[in-house]
């Protein structure tokens, strides 16, 4: 499932990441605290789509579905396991710059 999962996510099926990042959320909901260690990399795949993707213009691809799937993963596997996988990191410099 994870490496399915990581093809789904892969740059190649960009185009459509719109259908594929609600796939992997429900996935997460499925398994609920059994998603975790085995799944631990699809959570980091999505952390790093949502902070690297970009168009030409700077604007920030498929944000608000990344932000839901992260919200849907942090429900299903729980907020320490989420938060022990993604550190808030307060004292980085926050790829957007805030």
């Amino acid at each position: 499932m994870q490496k399915s999962l990581e093809r789904c996510l892969s740059y190649t099926y960009q185009a459509q990441w719109h259908a594929t990042i609600p796939i992997v959320a429900a996935a997460f909901e499925a398994l609920g605290s059994r998603a975790t260690p085995a799944l631990d990399g699809i959570v980091l795949l999505v952390d790093d789509i949502y902070r690297t993707s970009f168009d030409s213009a700077g604007t920030a691809l498929y944000n608000a579905a990344l932000i839901a799937c992260i919200k849907r993963i942090g429900k299903a596997v729980g907020v320490e396991t989420l938060m022990r996988l993604l550190p808030l990191n307060i004292f980085a410099k926050h790829p957007y710059g805030f």
